[in-house]
């Protein structure tokens, strides 16, 4: 009979498994321990990060070259290797007498890590891209006449936003499942179906990974652990006794019904995994909020121009219909050499990217069908502020590179040996924009680790990657260069000047083909909702000619546009803008500026010299500004102590706050706080 030893040694002879020599690995830390095996992380020459994974004997606490648990788990990583959805096996090293399985190495660790970490930050498009995924890889595996008997969500790695099935110690083929396998009441109880508590020689099958697959969709929907709140002693009784987690408010219903269907007591009734993937894949598609023929289309609003976009003649948008230049630019020098240089393009997907100085975001759109424009803008509940993120950047110690970006950047904490340094010098960058002002004197304008053309430039290209992955995961077979149209909302106040320097750094950032492309166009916020007003009064009867309306923008700016409806669907400016600065930047200055004189010097330096400050405005603005709509006209808001305190005290997130190293004693100390 072959040893363990000889027959993987026969194998790298054969060059079926490529053999690493183990001095090629340095740095090796561990990682992970669990019932089966010890992970570690390692540099290997050449390769870079990958994850070392040793197999503990079932025997006992050592480990063994005679383990036949690792050439069980060897040989189906072997066979399933070649997936992108799958942890990938890139081969064996040895230590000492030891075996080592050789893995991918996924940078944001487990899926409940992650989702603990990213959870407000993911959309519906996210949590299904992510579903479809984990679904994509169990699809795979289950062709292969293969289960996988321990799906959950630490088995699930992620590695650049993309989701893994890892961790193949309980896998069989089907045809080695027997009622004695042990590995049929093995694995974490809350994804473990209700047949195998019920009957100690239940076979598992397919459906079995159905049902745990079913779990792992509600805890992406959520951000949970499942059954978080319940005894462990009495799980098993609970799930056996047909108990399941409530779904969540917000939940497309679809995806609902389909992992209710999943986790269905009786296997016969949960779907086979090719029916599960169809309709993810659907969703995935139809998770778009629709513009029915009585909303707006997007209209030419160049007043030389006869042309008009009430109406789509076919499947495509040609980048020639969407021309949003005012009057009082449109015949400049740059945009005859736009038109010069541009190129007929099928544009089918329409990415509109509101670039602020405070908050930034995107939406997009294609045309599903004949008259029927799909967006993503859904507007409602919990969603809301997840549909942008803070304008602001990290950098590290030599600013050269972008640490972090977004929301992650503004409540992160600094380097300790930058802690006592000025916010201008600790690696954060913010307000940069301000820079593009013609009308705010220099000594106003921030002053910056780096030049605020490099600012722009490196979050163009953070948010870029977001925009073209998330086209890419929608749509792969679409040319991003030749298939998308990318308009950035500017603000009204930005000259010509300022729009060409923007250009050339959403050329920089690789958000362009080239500096000339016509598939980037700009809009101020102001255009924008004069063409949407321009369609909502068609639905008034008052879209005549000679309809006067003011378009209010009440952003970082306030700025006034008052328009006029001209013949043929075009729209005027018959004033000139004007604006203050008197909106949400101003409101925020203010409430800092109230601060300080409430509670001194002390304690708000503390706070923007441990890059604090922009947390608090954040919370300023969820629990001031944000509530306060302008529909209701007796709003009146009032801060309850008493009921915010509960969350302050909650230990969840006095813990986060420790994790993030914020000085609490110190700051009750400069607040004068009893504990």
């Amino acid at each position: 009979m072959t040893s363990v030893k000889e027959w993987i040694e026969e194998k790298i002879k054969n060059k079926y498994i490529r053999y690493f020599k183990y001095d090629e690995f340095s740095q090796v830390v561990e990682i992970g321990r669990g019932g089966f095996g010890v992970v570690s992380k390692a540099n290997l020459a050449n390769i870079g990060l990958v994850a070392l994974k040793i197999i503990i004997s079932k025997n006992s606490n050592e480990l063994n070259e005679s383990n036949d648990d690792f050439v069980k788990e060897l040989k189906l990583l072997r066979e399933i290797e070649d997936h992108p959805k799958i942890n990938r096996f890139l081969g064996i090293t040895k230590d000492s007498d030891y075996y080592i399985l050789v893995l991918e190495y996924a940078n944001e660790g487990n899926l409940r890590d992650y989702l603990k970490k990213k959870f407000t930050y993911l959309r519906w498009n996210d949590k299904i891209q992510m579903a479809l995924d984990i679904t994509g890889g169990l699809k795979f595996i289950h062709s292969k006449e293969i289960i996988h008997r321990d799906l959950h969500s630490k088995n699930i790695l992620v590695n650049d936003g993309k989701l893994l099935i890892a961790d193949f110690g309980l896998s069989k083929k089907l045809a080695e499942i027997t009622t004695n396998s042990v590995g049929n009441r093995q694995g974490m109880i809350e994804y473990i179906e209700p047949q195998c508590f019920k009957n100690k020689k239940y076979k598992k099958d397919k459906k079995s990974d159905i049902y745990s697959l079913g779990v792992l969709l509600w805890e992406i929907s959520s951000g949970r652990i499942p059954f978080s709140d319940c005894s462990r002693d009495l799980l098993d009784y609970y799930i056996k006794n047909g108990d399941r987690e409530d779904p969540i408010d917000g939940t497309p219903p679809k995806y609902q019904k389909l992992y209710q269907e999943c986790w269905n007591d009786e296997p016969k009734s949960r779907p086979d995994i090719e029916k599960v993937y169809e309709i993810l894949s659907q969703l995935n598609t139809e998770n778009t909020f629709y513009l029915q023929s009585s909303q707006p289309h997007i209209h030419n609003v160049d007043n030389n121009s006869n042309s008009k976009f009430s109406d789509i003649d076919d499947f495509y948008i040609t980048s020639d219909r969407l021309n949003l230049n005012s009057r009082n630019n449109q015949n400049s020098r740059q945009n005859e050499k736009h038109q010069k240089n541009y190129e007929e393009n099928n544009i089918r997907i329409v990415v509109g990217l509101e670039f602020g100085l405070t908050y930034s975001g995107f939406s997009y759109c294609h045309v599903k069908e004949k008259g029927n424009v799909c967006s993503n803008d859904i507007w409602h509940g919990g969603e809301y502020h997840q549909l942008k993120t803070n304008t602001v950047l990290q950098y590290d110690d030599e600013c050269n590179n972008v640490k972090l970006w977004g929301a992650p950047a503004m409540v992160k904490k600094q380097n300790r040996r930058n802690r006592r340094q000025n916010n201008e010098e600790n690696g954060r960058v913010e307000l940069f924009l301000l820079h593009l002002s013609d009308s705010l004197a220099e000594e106003l304008k921030p002053k910056l680790p780096v030049d605020y053309k490099k600012a722009i430039t490196d979050y163009l290209r953070e948010i870029g990657e977001v925009i073209k992955d998330t086209i890419k995961a929608r749509w792969p077979l679409f040319d991003y260069f030749k298939n998308v149209l990318l308009v950035i909302a500017v603000p009204a106040e930005f000259s010509e000047n300022a729009k060409a320097i923007m250009r050339i750094c959403t050329f920089n950032a690789g958000l362009i083909k080239d500096e000339c492309s016509t598939n980037l166009q700009f809009i101020t916020e102001s255009e924008a909702v004069a063409a949407y007003c321009m369609e909502n009064l068609k639905g008034q009867n008052l879209a005549q000619a000679g309809t006067n309306f003011m378009v209010v923008d009440c952003g970082d700016r306030i700025d006034l546009t008052t328009c006029k409806l001209l013949t043929n669907d075009q729209l005027g400016e018959i004033t000139e803008r004007s604006g203050d600065s008197c909106g949400s930047t101003f409101i925020d200055a203010e409430f800092i500026k109230y601060l300080r004189g409430i509670l001194g010097d002390v304690p708000m330096d503390l706070l923007r010299d441990n890059g604090q400050m922009q947390y608090l405005v954040q919370q300023f603005c969820d629990y001031c500004k944000m509530p306060f709509t302008g529909d209701d006209q007796d709003f009146l808001y009032e801060l309850d102590i008493e009921h915010t305190k509960r969350y302050i005290k909650d230990d969840n997130i006095r813990k986060t706050l420790e994790d993030d190293e914020w000085f609490l004693f110190n700051l009750r100390q400069q607040f004068h706080v009893e504990q």
